[in-house]
């Protein structure tokens, strides 16, 4: 469930280390439990709507999301970034190359 960029929940535009275009918000799990339920998703712009699911890096509430997505550096953006895609790299060349998905961060290649 995405949530909406209502200037309550602050979307990030940043570029990473090649030029890239990306842009980080929260997303959160749906259901009863609330322990971790938000967590940080970055999307490419040029991308189809796929991205890096950052599912390690999760909030209780999105007003700690919020603030700190707000507060998060253009430096720490592309280091999550960074991490979550070579982990997904990594896991994708475990389980055999041509990975649409690598489970670990949930990072869609094209």
């Amino acid at each position: 469930m995405a949530l909406d960029d209502d200037g309550s929940n602050p979307l990030r535009h940043f570029a990473d280390d090649e030029g890239v275009r990306w842009t980080a918000a929260v997303e959160s799990d749906g259901g009863g439990d609330y322990k971790g339920r938000h967590y940080l998703v970055m999307r490419a712009s040029d991308s189809d709507g796929g991205g890096v699911h950052l599912r390690d890096v999760r909030w209780n509430s999105l007003k700690t999301a919020r603030r700190t997505l707000a507060t998060m550096s253009g430096v720490e953006l592309r280091r999550r970034l960074r991490s979550a895609v070579g982990r997904a790299r990594s896991t994708a060349a475990t389980h055999g190359a041509g990975c649409e998905s690598a489970h670990v961060s949930q990072v869609v290649f094209k």
